[in-house]
């Protein structure tokens, strides 16, 4: 008996070019963070949210950055070194 696949559940395989059983990406268009929020994006995923406009945004990159460390570390009472060590994980 041959079952057809929902097109939703094919993927193709990289090597063999032929239609397999799996998940398939899926892009939705982002929608604008709520009045008091702002939008950010992970970098790697490109997973969206949001979170309070008033939030000092940091990413990874950050870490080579001395003065903007320095920034956060004033406005926050922490030493740039903890700063430092909270960013890396």
């Amino acid at each position: 008996m041959i079952r057809k696949v929902p097109r939703h559940r094919r993927r193709t395989s990289a090597s063999t070019g032929k239609a397999t059983q799996g998940d398939q990406q899926t892009t939705v268009a982002a929608q604008p963070a709520p009045d008091g929020y702002q939008t950010v994006t992970a970098p790697t995923t490109n997973l969206s949210f949001a979170v309070p406009g008033d939030w000092e945004v940091l990413t990874g990159d950050d870490l080579k950055d001395d003065q903007k460390i320095e920034e956060i570390a004033n406005k926050s009472g922490n030493d740039p070194d903890q700063i430092r060590q909270l960013l890396r994980g």
